[in-house]
């Protein structure tokens, strides 16, 4: 019953502070804990909390060899079903978007659960909203009754994806996203909420509101430890620089390099507006031939439209 305990108050405090729920997960002793088939989901949250926590590259390696041990006989537990999506996260974060779907598409036809069938809608969506594919993405997003689940993490994606074109829609949704965050204690959606809103306001050409939204972003990223949500509110203040000047500087573009390195190179196609907005049409050759886009053109478009807007 006391690692039972554990696991919950380290799943829980994972959403405040990424590190120290990480310690009380990886405190639990596997070979003592008599959780039996639980046991890997212990396992596989651990891999995952270990991901946001920085450590990508390592919990990328952990998750393909759990993943690998899982027999076709657990394919209705849910360790199974979560350490699929999982280890498709991993593979989204390095732009693997088409392989991910096929994946989930998949996985979903053995899904009964409710709150794992969103789960499994919301990467996919993930994918779509990497690849400024924001309409797809919401349909997605919007597949299932939210309210099987909680509104959390819907308001949440939400507002990372109206951000880009329809501000106001941001704005309407904030209240409610801020209070359905904090029922569960999620700092690391708070944190994505105030970027979205930054973007938001930079968009609607509100330099000041923009401002305050990127600081309590990265406020917010800080006290939880997840660095890519630094490097997304990055990208926001990098909006804001274009939004000034129509020019991004070098010395801009090395900061969030550094921060791309930091997380173990993550999230690079990130790096695609800031190519167009320099020009660079080699780089844009290499990240369209490094990612599998599901329609590189419209990705193009998309963003361009987008800084259009700015």
């Amino acid at each position: 019953l006391y690692y039972i305990y554990k696991y919950i108050i380290g799943k829980f405090i994972r959403g405040s502070d990424i590190a120290k729920g990480l310690n009380c997960l990886q405190s639990i002793p596997l070979e003592e804990c008599n959780f039996g088939k639980h046991k890997k989901s212990l396992v596989c949250d651990i891999n995952y909390v270990l991901s946001i926590s920085g450590k990508y590259t390592e919990a990328e390696k952990r998750m393909n060899e759990f993943v690998d041990t899982l027999t076709v006989y657990e394919k209705n537990e849910n360790y199974y079903i979560k350490g699929i999506i999982y280890n498709s996260d991993m593979q989204m974060l390095r732009g693997k978007f088409k392989s991910v779907v096929m994946q989930l598409e998949l996985l979903v036809n053995d899904v009964n659960d409710k709150k794992l069938y969103y789960e499994i809608q919301k990467a996919i969506g993930h994918c779509y909203r990497f690849n400024f594919l924001f309409d797809e993405a919401l349909k997605y997003y919007s597949k299932t009754d939210n309210r099987t689940y909680n509104m959390s993490y819907y308001y949440t994606v939400c507002c990372e994806t109206y951000c880009y074109y329809e501000p106001q829609k941001v704005f309407n949704l904030y209240e409610e996203a801020i209070e359905e965050n904090r029922k569960y204690n999620n700092h690391n959606n708070l944190g994505k909420i105030y970027y979205s809103m930054a973007i938001a306001y930079i968009v609607s050409h509100n330099t000041q509101q923009a401002l305050r939204f990127i600081k309590k972003a990265h406020k917010e990223f800080g006290n939880t430890k997840y660095h890519a949500g630094n490097l997304f509110t990055t990208m926001a203040e990098i909006y804001l620089e274009y939004s000034k000047k129509h020019d991004i500087s070098d010395e801009t573009v090395i900061k969030i390099n550094k921060q791309i390195k930091k997380i173990d190179d993550i999230y690079k196609y990130l790096l695609l507006p800031i190519y167009i907005i320099k020009g660079n049409m080699k780089m844009i050759q290499s990240i369209e031939s490094g990612y599998e886009w599901f329609d590189f053109p419209k990705t193009l478009e998309n963003i361009n439209y987008f800084l259009e807007q700015l």
